[in-house]
Order: structure tokens, then sequence, then C-alpha cells
């Protein structure tokens, strides 16, 4: 067996700074991790950090918005050969970082209607800066070259400069330790560029940034959900810029034998579906002699139970974005805090409150496909539904509910012993 140690990204440094079983297969508990990311530090200015019945007969605050105000100019004797000097533009204070929240927390498809009413040369300056999320990103570093906006303010400025003299790299300098709208929108903006330059782990640990900015912020959940196509892209290339192992196959392996010795003998908490995803496979097949890469660093999920929304992440690096459904307001609401994945059911029978049990396949049977059940509350942990249209929405009885591809993907990658922190 051969072993890689994880990438050094020395350029990645720079940016973000340093680090911050009852199932279908053997699969034993067990906490350990795996190893270390590279780079674990998120340039955050403000970082925070059983449904249906349950599943066995047991049963964020807003970022900070800091005004910038012009800067008054030095008064001396004035007279006609020493004129008072013009005051700068009004545009730049604190109006054009509230045009910029606005703006950005707006649906993409729908940013026009955040520039209606708004001076010409400020609508025109977000147009032309719209054009990053439209793939236009080269050709908008191009126009700062000859010429950069100062109608949104001095910060917008600074960090438009930096895109135009040194691209990615200046620019994630330029942000690292910021806050604040104009600060989430050039994060953002950091993102879609760095992927399209290959610069996978500067764009996975942007989106990452971004997701808890907006989450902390208050952003409207779909638009939050908007980052998903964009981590998945980027988390194609985990591998890049994760640690692993790298295994050679031998005769009789498969993935879930390999995920399962990993786990045994080197206490690597690794899961089939993973160590497929990791390596871009689209199904499970594998040959005799193939070199594989098994990823080394645990995966854990968070939950925000207000916004409906559950994200996987290995160590500060984004891998997955989830819409969810979680508990009843009120009634059932899903418990805050942290736990850990202890059992696994492909075919999971509902444990009802209110009358029998109901056997997977049942189409009224709440819990759909697969369960992951909690080890501290027993009643509780993820799964499918029988009602995909519900998904998003406050209707469990405590548990989080996935769409049921999601929660059959979730079920491959996350082996007995995950965390899972639900935050409020």
């Amino acid at each position: 067996m051969k072993i890689r140690p994880c990438l050094v990204l020395v350029g990645i440094l720079a940016v973000f700074g340093p680090g911050c079983g009852n199932g279908d297969e053997p699969d034993q508990g067990g906490d350990s991790q795996g190893g270390t990311a590279t780079a674990e530090r998120i340039p955050l200015g403000n970082e925070s950090g059983g449904d249906d019945g349950g599943h066995d007969a047991g049963q964020g605050g807003s970022s900070e918005v800091v005004e910038i105000s012009p800067t008054k100019p030095s008064v001396s004797e004035q007279g006609p050969d020493n004129p008072a000097p013009k005051p700068p533009p009004q545009s730049t204070g604190g109006n054009a970082l509230k045009l910029i929240h606005r703006w950005h927390r707006s649906p993409i498809s729908q940013r026009e209607a955040a520039l209606v009413g708004v001076a010409a040369a400020q609508a025109q300056a977000l147009r032309e800066f719209h054009a990053i999320w439209e793939g236009g990103a080269a050709a908008y570093q191009a126009s700062l070259q000859l010429e950069v906006p100062t109608s949104l303010g001095p910060e917008f400025q600074k960090h438009a400069q930096a895109f135009a003299s040194g691209g990615v790299d200046a620019l994630g300098d330029s942000l690292h330790g910021g806050s604040g709208p104009v600060w989430m929108a050039w994060m953002e903006a950091l993102a879609l560029r760095a992927n399209e330059k290959q610069n996978h782990p500067m764009s996975c640990l942007a989106l990452a940034s971004v997701l808890r900015s907006m989450l902390q912020a208050g952003y409207d959940r779909e638009r939050v959900l908007s980052l998903r196509d964009p981590v998945a892209s980027v988390s194609r290339y985990a591998s890049d810029y994760l640690p692993f192992e790298l295994y050679e196959v031998q005769p009789n392996d498969s993935l879930i034998g390999i995920a399962y010795r990993f786990r045994r003998d080197k206490k690597i908490q690794v899961r089939h579906g993973w160590i497929q995803t990791f390596n871009d496979k689209a199904s499970d097949r594998i040959r005799v002699g193939e070199e594989i890469k098994v990823p080394t660093q645990a995966l854990h999920m968070e939950v925000w139970r207000q916004a409906r929304i559950a994200a996987l992440f290995s160590g500060s690096y984004l891998v997955r974005l989830y819409s969810v459904s979680v508990g009843r307001k009120g009634a059932d609401e899903t418990p805050l805090g942290s736990f850990s994945i202890e059992t696994h059911d492909p075919q999971p029978t509902w444990y009802r409150k209110d009358g029998p049990p109901l056997p997977y396949g049942n189409k009224d049977n709440a819990l759909g496909e697969r369960w992951l059940g909690f080890k501290e509350r027993t009643s509780y942990g993820l799964h499918g539904t029988n009602s995909e249209e519900t998904i998003g929405s406050f209707e469990t009885q405590g548990c989080v509910r996935f769409h049921n591809s999601d929660i059959i993907e979730i079920y491959d990658m996350l082996p007995v012993g995950t965390k899972v922190q639900i935050h409020g």
C-alpha cells in the first residue's frame, strides 16, 4: 500500500490562513478522525461556528454591516488661489453598502429588480460585476484593468483593484479577514472565478465561507441553496486537496470491503460511497491492479434548523449542500446540539406514535428510503420521505428529512460515528 500525503497548498494558506449498524455491510462504531486538512481556517470575519414518531419502538445572528463614511477633505485657509477641495461623491458611503447588500441577497435571476431607482453609475457597475455569475469573469477583469468603478464605495473599489491586478490570488489576499455585504459578494465571486481557473481548494473554502456568512446574515434559503451547483462542481475535485491513501485493488475486492477494512484496521472513518465520490467514479466497479484514493479525513454534517438546510464537510471544505425538512415548530421541534450516527437501516420500519408500525415500502411510511439513527437520541435521525414535495418545510416529528436521492447518497457516505451538528 502506498501512502500519499495531503498536498501542501501554499497559495491557499496565503489566502485563507492556517487551520482554524444495522446496514447492508459490516459497520463498526468509533469516533476516530482521519487526517488533517491542509488549510482549515476560513476567512470569516464573524464566524460562528425521531422524525415522524422515531425509528425504534423506544422511541444564526446577522453579519455586522459597517458603513464607510467618505473621507473629509482637510480644511485650510481658502481664497481665490486656494479653493476648498471638492467633496467626494456621496454614493461611496453607506447607501452603496445597503445597495450591494440588497443586490447580493436577491435571487440571482432577479437582481435587475434590485437596481430599480438606483443611480445610473451604481446600476451599471453592478450589472458589470454580475458578469462573474454569468461566466464573464475574464472579460470583467479585463474591463477593470481599464477602469475601476468608484460609485460603489472604497471597499468595493479595493477588491476590484486587487482582482484587476492579480486575479484570484490578489483578490483572496484582499478579502482575508473581512466581513459585511461587499466582502460577501466578492467572496462568492472569488469562489466562482477560482473554480473556473481550476483553483478548486480556494473555490471550495470560499464557498464554505459564503455559506456560513449567508446563514448568519439571514439570507433567503433559496438564495443560499443557489450554491448547490457550484459546490457539486468543485467537490468533484476533492481528491486534489483533501488527504488520502493510495490503495491497489486486490482480487475479490469491492469498495464496501475496502472501506470496512480501513475502518476496522486503520480506524479511518470512511464508507464506500465517499470513496466512490472521492474518485469521481460513476459506479462502484473497480478492477484488479487499479489504484484508488481512500480519503482519510472524516466527513461531518451540519444542519441549520431555521433555514432547513444541511451540508456535508470534510474539515473546513464544503462537500455537499441539501434542502431538508425539520420538526414542526412548537410541537415536534428538531433537537439542537451535537449528535453521532449509531445505526444504519436501508429499509426502515416506521414505529409511529399513534398507530401500528409501518414496514418499509408502505406508501404511508414517512421514513421513505434509509435511516441513520442518532446515538444520543435514538428516536431521532436522518431519513428519506414518502412525500418529496414536503422537503423544505417544518413538518416532521423531529428528525431531519431528505429527498430520497439525497439520503441514499448520504447513507453510502457516512459511517457509524459520523458527527452531526444541528444549529438553530
